[in-house]
């Protein structure tokens, strides 16, 4: 679910339209640090992974991980096929223009929530593509209060959120 939402976030448009261009997208947590993902896992991480390896996915062992590029209207249709065939992979398929659980036949929602009526003109374009998944997205803004009471008891689907990090260096 979770690389099927990414893939299809056109974060190349977004970036375009509303941020100028200005930002980059990062591939790791510690994008330019020495931490920061790169190549195949090896060493001691590859060592780490091995005891969970039934639990990642597999091409954790066999492809350096990329961000999907959303820069042409083929990429997003290509990117968006792509994201079919993992919902379809979690048990979801389209019927009637919704994407539904297989099972259940229950539809699939998802709603972002903000507590900031400027973080709507970011989220929104998202839901295009959300759409042509059949994903029903809906978007609701909430005050300060509930916002953080909804987060504390794990009540919400998407949130808009940001983490600062820096470097720990001991000496």
């Amino acid at each position: 679910m979770r690389r099927a939402s990414n893939v299809a976030l056109n974060f190349e448009e977004m970036n375009r339209q509303m941020f100028f261009s200005q930002y980059k997208r990062v591939k790791s947590y510690f994008e330019g640090m020495e931490l920061a993902s790169s190549g195949l896992p090896e060493g001691a991480e590859l060592k780490i992974l091995e005891t969970v390896r039934d639990k990642v996915p597999p091409e954790v062992f066999t492809a350096v991980y990329t961000n999907p590029v959303n820069d042409s209207p083929e990429a997003m249709r290509n990117n968006l096929r792509e994201a079919t065939r993992l919902l379809r992979e979690a048990g979801y398929e389209v019927r009637d223009r919704k994407l539904v659980d297989t099972k259940t036949g229950q539809p699939f929602t998802a709603e972002i929530l903000i507590d900031q009526p400027e973080w709507e003109r970011l989220v929104l374009p998202y839901k295009q593509p959300l759409e042509r998944l059949g994903i029903q997205m809906s978007l609701r803004i909430v005050d300060d209060a509930q916002y953080e009471n909804r987060l504390r008891q794990w009540d919400y689907d998407i949130i808009v959120g940001s983490c600062g990090q820096a470097v720990a260096t001991g000496t």
